[in-house]
């Protein structure tokens, strides 16, 4: 699957799986240092197999609440329902990221199940124990900020674009410029 438009700051694609979480999960990133901060582009999530009886995958980015999933900031378009194992790409639109700042990833499912001896179905959102990841501009995870216990990482990646300096002297000198011109014409007339 192509990926959107920006850079790759944070990935842990690459690293052994341990298993899955069923049905959906949460992980928390937390962004990098660039002044103005970042447009979201996509987030990539591994995924096994489908576990049955499930419908409906949704992926959004929350703001923290004290260390948890808080409010959801924006629902990411994508796949609704990744059965097969593989990448899947949920892409953002116009979703602008503060600088160091805790963001949550959370992915939610309808499910249910065959009957009471039956566990209940889901999407399977890859996780790994590897703490490895690559990262960029200072991004940063950890184990803990995540939903499926200590030391486990929910497999994911996160593309953004980071937000340009405003260049304020230019446009001075481009006013001054300007401004000198029209001063000019108007001593002239």
């Amino acid at each position: 699957m192509s990926r959107a438009q920006g850079t790759l700051y944070i990935s842990n694609l690459g690293e052994p799986g341990s298993g899955f979480s069923v049905g959906g999960g949460s992980q928390s990133f937390q962004t990098g240092v660039a002044s103005n901060g970042y447009i979201l582009n996509s987030i990539t999530l591994l995924m096994g197999d489908w576990l049955g009886n499930a419908s409906n995958f949704v992926v959004s980015i929350n703001s923290d609440n004290s260390g948890q999933p808080g409010t959801i900031l924006a629902n990411l378009s994508g796949n609704g329902d990744p059965e097969t194992a593989g990448q899947y790409v949920y892409a953002a639109s116009s979703l602008t990221l503060n600088s160091n700042t805790t963001y949550w990833i959370q992915a939610t499912c309808d499910s249910s199940s065959l009957g009471p001896l039956f566990p209940p179905g889901g999407y399977a959102w890859q996780i790994t124990t590897s703490p490895n990841y690559t990262s960029a501009d200072g991004w940063n995870t950890s184990g803990v900020g995540n939903s499926v216990g200590n030391g486990w990482l929910l497999q994911f990646g996160v593309s953004a674009t980071a937000v340009p300096e405003s260049n304020s002297s230019a446009l001075t000198v481009l006013g001054l410029v300007v401004f000198a011109f029209w001063r000019r014409y108007v001593y002239r007339n």
